[in-house]
């Protein structure tokens, strides 16, 4: 009987977020932004969670009006230079994609930095410069080439989400219930915006606003909340029925959760209601991946689902039939494949138009790192303290490092190098044995 040991590490790996209360209002802001002249930052806490539900049928559920249609595919565009990643999961629309990638295995530790403090959270890379948070709350910046330090603050909380570098700010949630503006140059607050739980969802912001900047992101508080990425200034806040432990994804004018109430909304950029809602089979930690208007999802139900956005329906399921082991890790989508990392300790290539199986590759660990594609490889990280890089069209291992210790985190890719640290505090950099990039 394996049931009770699955359901155990479901609900400690996700902290039984699913399982609190639900919050009465939504309609005012209880959470406060505090602007800051430039505060020194104080000592470390600690870390994360989330939770628990079962599967049930994909249905539409239309709500809060007329819908508007979304029509057309919105191009990946990045805030910096494309051979960036300023965010998690490289761009706004979440595909872990680096589409410019050229570097060719096998790889090299280029530099390694030994923080002893767990890294949990997917580092960024943006102008050179690498961003990346350990658990307890220590923030680094260093130069992606030599690995020097350009700055290094202590937060109050752990950091557990990747951050987020747009227009000259660096955006990051801490498990304090926090997001926090600094400055990318030298790591100072410019202000602080105060939800009522924890945060373990990366920040995301809307370039595309012509007035207003926006900064998304959500919170265990059960809340998706929309600022003005430029003060901090609340504008508005979509209430869910549950934690909202994964990043926001944007596509066109909208964006997209999926959360710990099994459900799949869309919501508007500009006021925060709710344009549509699909209920999915199971709850979900992963961040949707969106490429040319569909969505693609792992649940805790044991499969990945893709829906079609302008029709708001489901398109398929991977695999047909749920299974015991959950998707936890967020997809990776190219124009030919979904990608994605199971607790069955395996990765799975999915044809993204059929939802049939490509490939199969087993590691000895589960995967809760979310997988990232360039150039033609499959980079996976798994808890069996693997990094492997895997070919795209046939699952074949054509290179892997053994970190000896288990990855949670997803690797970044850019520049021609991979960044990811580990979960007894070692970041580390990897480029191309013979410099391809």
């Amino acid at each position: 009987m394996k049931t009770l040991p699955i359901l155990l590490i479901l609900l400690v790996s996700l902290g039984f977020a699913c399982e609190r209360d639900t919050p009465s209002g939504s309609t005012d802001s209880a959470a406060t932004a505090n602007p800051k002249p430039a505060a020194s930052p104080a000592d470390a806490l600690t870390s994360p969670g989330s939770a628990g539900s079962s599967p049930a049928a994909l249905t539409s559920s239309t709500l809060a009006g007329a819908a508007p249609a979304i029509t057309s595919p919105n191009a990946a565009a990045r805030p910096q230079s494309i051979r960036d990643w300023p965010l998690s999961r490289g761009n706004p629309q979440r595909t872990g994609e680096a589409a410019d990638w050229t570097a060719q295995p096998p790889f090299r530790v280029a530099w390694s930095l030994e923080t002893k403090e767990s890294i949990e959270a997917e580092a960024i890379v943006a102008e050179g410069v690498v961003y990346a948070g350990t658990a307890r709350g220590t923030l680094y910046a260093l130069d992606l080439a030599t690995r020097a330090e350009k700055w290094k603050i202590k937060l109050e909380g752990g950091l557990n989400a990747a951050p987020c570098l747009a227009a000259g700010r660096l955006y990051i949630v801490d498990d304090g219930g926090k997001l926090l503006c600094l400055d990318p140059a030298n790591g100072k607050e410019l202000w602080n915006y105060a939800t009522k739980s924890e945060c373990h969802s990366s920040p995301v912001c809307d370039g595309n606003a012509a007035q207003t900047p926006r900064v998304l992101f959500g919170s265990y508080d059960q809340n998706l909340h929309g600022l003005d990425a430029r003060t901090g200034r609340f504008l508005w806040k979509h209430e869910t029925g549950g934690p909202v432990h994964c990043a926001p994804a944007i596509y066109e004018s909208h964006s997209f959760t999926a959360g710990c109430d099994s459900q799949l909304r869309c919501v508007d950029l500009t006021s925060g209601t709710l344009a549509w809602s699909l209920e999915m089979p199971s709850y979900a930690a992963a961040t949707p991946a969106l490429r040319e208007g569909c969505l693609y999802v792992g649940h805790f139900g044991g499969q990945v689902i893709a829906v079609d956005l302008k029709e708001k329906k489901e398109l398929w399921r991977y695999p047909t039939a749920a299974v015991e082991f959950p998707f936890y890790a967020s997809c990776a989508v190219t124009s030919d494949y979904v990608i994605a990392g199971g607790r069955d300790k395996k990765v799975h290539a999915i044809n993204r138009k059929t939802g049939e199986k490509a490939w199969i590759f087993q590691t000895k660990g589960d995967i809760d790192a979310a997988p990232c594609v360039g150039g033609g490889w499959v980079f996976a990280a798994s808890k069996d303290g693997t990094l492997y890089v895997l070919d795209l069209k046939t699952g074949a291992e054509k290179w892997k490092y053994e970190a000896g210790a288990p990855f949670a985190a997803s690797p970044a890719l850019a520049q021609g190098r991979i960044v990811i640290g580990n979960v007894e505090g070692t970041l580390l950099c990897f480029e191309a044995e013979a410099n391809g990039d």
